[in-house]
């Protein structure tokens, strides 16, 4: 014999089957399907939702780790072209130190 469980007693997977298993089920067979498993058609409906909520309270996390990441990757591109312009700047003045004593005539310091 097999033993119902109680709408508390099922997992989310088991949940999820039977909202896809009566998705396409009018309201006679759904309710007839919940007789079956030991549950009401309140139940799956509850679950329906509380399944919605939470897809739609993971998009809005998603978007929001996704702002955060455009914004430090914009801020470390900003960064990194400070960086650059430094180092060329460092560069050059460089070059130029070194080819200005001989442009002059002067030794070059060692």
């Amino acid at each position: 014999m097999v033993r119902k469980k109680s709408p508390q007693d099922w997992n989310t997977v088991e949940r999820f089957e039977a909202i896809v298993h009566c998705h396409h089920l009018t309201d006679d067979q759904a309710s007839a399907y919940c007789r079956e498993q030991g549950i009401y058609l309140h139940h799956l409906n509850t679950w329906k939702a509380e399944f919605l909520s939470e897809s739609k309270s993971t998009e809005s996390v998603y978007k929001q780790a996704q702002t955060k990441l455009k914004q430090e990757n914009k801020r470390l591109h900003k960064e990194l072209n400070r960086k650059e312009k430094a180092l060329s700047e460092t560069a050059a003045l460089l070059v130029l130190s070194k080819k200005v004593p001989s442009d002059l005539g002067e030794k070059a310091a060692d």
